[in-house]
């Protein structure tokens, strides 16, 4: 009797063994698989200049990239649907010898769309750091440095994200219509901060000592939370048919100054060396907003202007 009954524990811890010999095997098998499908990235590695992409995908740099010199560019893209990550690397352009070489560090080709450009640095180069201005593209956590023309150039319904433009001998950040222009930094360009287009919406950015206006609204855009200080031109230029709300514009030549038909509210403007507010054309309104030390707080002669209330000038009612 003992010797039935050891002979079934044997042959059930054998049955056992096996299991478990045969379910680590599986799941061995499964690991295996999962490692090599982590290893193996999809994308298309960049680890030189000129690169040209033809093909939708996603590629990214591998290093520091330089330019060999005149006139090789950076990286054309020309195919839609694409996505480009600089992994925090620097795309270089032969810059101080890049007088004459209009190459951008990065090209757009019409008619291309749903492209995707982000996280490095683009610098030094004899054009636009990135030149997108055909194109309808999404730009984000890009620094574009000391290049030899404007700064981003997208198209319409393009969005700029969390950008830096900063000493391009251009405008820092330019958008064509109907795009969105958010939580950027322009500043040192030689153009204007940033310039945007006919419906666009430019929000919470922040553009300084630049050599023309801070920012620039198109026809029908709208400027809120923004905030531009020490700029050669205007703080804030508003083409016409603008709502300006809840910016802060101070110590540039001009503060806010409007082309027409414009809604002004909750702005905070002070020490502009001229005019705070200049709506000299028709049909704009302010309230709520505060002006501060200007050489003159508010100049709106146009027909159809109008104080709505509560704004202040030099801590008293605005007359």
């Amino acid at each position: 009797m003992s010797i039935r009954i050891f002979a079934s524990l044997n042959a059930a811890l054998g049955s056992t063994r096996l299991r478990s010999l045969f379910r680590f095997a599986a799941g061995a098998s499964i690991l295996g698989l999962a490692a090599g499908t982590a290893l193996a990235d999809p994308r298309t590695p960049i680890s030189s200049i000129p690169f040209t992409i033809t093909q939708s995908g996603s590629y990214y740099l591998t290093a520091n990239l330089t330019s060999p010199g005149i006139p090789a560019g950076g990286i054309t893209i020309n195919a839609s649907h694409v996505t480009l990550d600089l992994m925090g690397f620097v795309l270089s352009g032969p810059r101080p010898s890049a007088i004459g070489s209009a190459s951008p560090g990065i090209l757009v080709s019409a008619p291309n769309s749903n492209v995707a450009i982000h996280s490095g640095t683009i610098r030094a180069w004899g054009g636009p750091g990135v030149d997108a201005a055909s194109a309808s593209v999404m730009l984000e956590d890009l620094r574009v440095v000391d290049n030899r023309s404007d700064g981003i150039r997208a198209g319409d319904e393009s969005t700029v994200r969390g950008c830096t433009a900063t000493g391009n001998t251009g405008t820092g950040i330019l958008v064509g219509e109907a795009s969105t222009v958010l939580q950027s930094v322009a500043s040192r360009n030689g153009g204007h901060g940033i310039d945007a287009d006919v419906g666009s919406t430019i929000d919470m950015n922040t553009t300084a000592h630049n050599a023309w206006n801070g920012i620039v609204g198109g026809n029908g855009s709208s400027l809120n939370g923004n905030t531009a200080t020490h700029n050669a031109m205007a703080g804030l230029r508003a083409i016409g048919n603008n709502t300006i709300t809840a910016n802060t514009v101070d110590f540039n030549t001009l503060g806010i100054s409007c082309g027409g038909a414009c809604v002004v509210l909750g702005n905070g403007v002070s020490v502009n060396s001229q005019t705070g507010l200049s709506s000299d054309f028709l049909a704009s309104g302010y309230a709520s907003n505060v002006f501060q030390s200007n050489f003159e707080n508010v100049s709106s002669s146009g027909p159809g202007n109008a104080q709505i209330g509560g704004n202040l000038c030099n801590e008293n009612p605005c007359p």
